[in-house]
């Protein structure tokens, strides 16, 4: 049974990004997260929140200066998020002291088809590798391969709409993307070869895939 705690206007403008996120230590109450393109990163306290109180924030975190954050996504090394200037940029998981999320660097993301707007990550269990699937505003949806670096061989995007990409979902086992268009009616189901993305960034090695930007 559902209930109704409350809301919240956490944002001054659109929210890009919403996700639940692991537990903190020592907790089993799981945690969520927003980004907006108000340029900031809001923790909600789901621990403190209920209907008499309504929804309450735990922390506030401003990411981008000047960029927009378009898309967020929960992994164990940390938040991802995507900016409109096509960077990735990694914060840390837990909150410090104050209540800010420390970034860890500043990568180059996928640059086909306008700035991502999803992310979601699988992985290879047989492998052991980790990729992550995105998505932009206007038809495209790739693959990034772990670690991400900024490497562009690490990078690959296809034409999935002949328009806006509204959504896209993945299999529990990593082996289907489900992509939703928006004037084009459709919703696609696509099987995930990375064999082809692999044999590239394996031998993209060194700077000299930097160089060639």
């Amino acid at each position: 049974e559902w209930v109704y705690l409350g809301r919240y206007r956490a944002h001054s403008k659109a929210i890009t990004g919403l996700q639940f996120a692991p537990p903190m230590p020592g907790s089993s109450v799981p945690r969520l997260l927003s980004v907006g393109e108000d340029h900031l990163m809001v923790e909600y306290d789901l621990q403190h929140s209920c209907i008499v109180d309504g929804i309450q924030l735990l922390n506030v975190t401003r990411l981008e200066q000047v960029a927009c954050p378009t898309a967020l996504v929960v992994t164990q090394e940390g938040v991802w998020t995507a900016n409109n200037m096509y960077k990735l940029r990694p914060f840390s998981l837990l909150p410090a002291d104050d209540g800010s999320h420390a970034c860890y660097k500043t990568v180059l993301g996928p640059t086909f088809g306008g700035p991502v707007n999803r992310m979601h990550v699988i992985e290879n269990e047989h492998r052991g590798t980790k990729y992550l699937v995105y998505s932009t505003h206007s038809k495209v949806v790739g693959l990034v391969k772990f670690p991400i670096d900024g490497n562009p061989a690490h990078a690959m995007g296809l034409i999935a709409h002949s328009g806006e990409v509204s959504s896209i979902v993945c299999s529990h086992d990593g082996r289907f993307v489900f992509t939703a268009g928006g004037t084009d009616l459709a919703v696609n189901q696509w099987l995930l070869n990375t064999d082809a993305l692999d044999t590239v960034a394996d031998a993209s090695t060194g700077v000299d895939p930097f160089i060639e930007l």
